[in-house]
């Protein structure tokens, strides 16, 4: 869960302020990659079970989410 929320964040601001299309397809494949393999050596060292880094990966997706549509809507410039 921290690694999703820690480089799916840093990949939101980094993506944000990328221009052209193939720079923010490149961080964030770049992100998903490096939480995947995070993920995959938690349950190849024997620390988690699938499910637990299945479970981390959803509840990390979702706080990701929140906080990329707070930040949009704060960041808004047409907001009264």
């Amino acid at each position: 869960m921290g690694s999703v929320c820690f480089y799916g964040v840093l990949a939101a601001i980094l993506a944000a302020r990328a221009s052209g299309r193939a720079a923010k397809w490149c961080i964030w494949t770049g992100a998903v990659l490096l939480i995947g393999m995070i993920g995959y050596s938690r349950i190849y060292l024997g620390v988690h079970y699938p499910s637990d880094v299945i479970a981390g990966y959803c509840a990390g997706a979702v706080w990701v989410g929140a906080v990329v549509f707070v930040s949009k809507i704060h960041m808004d410039p047409h907001k009264e």
